[in-house]
């Protein structure tokens, strides 16, 4: 696990924390939400119970993630791209 993005900021007399966490690939949901809950508690016991915290777990980057390929296609699926390539030319 390790630690990303980090902001903070007053909201009127109290504190709002948004971080971003990274977590191993292999984690369940559960498990990650478990991280998160205890990211969320030792930020609260060092800042006080009545901060407001938004905790956001990402995989870790350094590993391959099956849902990040450099090489994606921003619009669709590769298959349909070329499909409509085809219906373009019958045209």
């Amino acid at each position: 696990m390790g630690s990303g993005e980090l902001k903070t900021r007053r909201i009127g007399n109290g504190i709002a924390i948004n971080a971003c966490i990274t977590v191993n690939d292999s984690l369940n949901i559960q498990e990650v939400a478990e991280i998160a809950d205890l990211v969320e508690d030792r930020l609260k016991a060092a800042y006080g119970k009545d901060i407001y915290t938004l905790i956001k777990a990402e995989p870790d980057p350094e590993r391959n993630c099956s849902f990040q390929k450099k090489n994606r296609i921003p619009r669709g699926r590769k298959e349909d791209n070329d499909i409509n390539k085809q219906d373009e030319k019958s045209i």
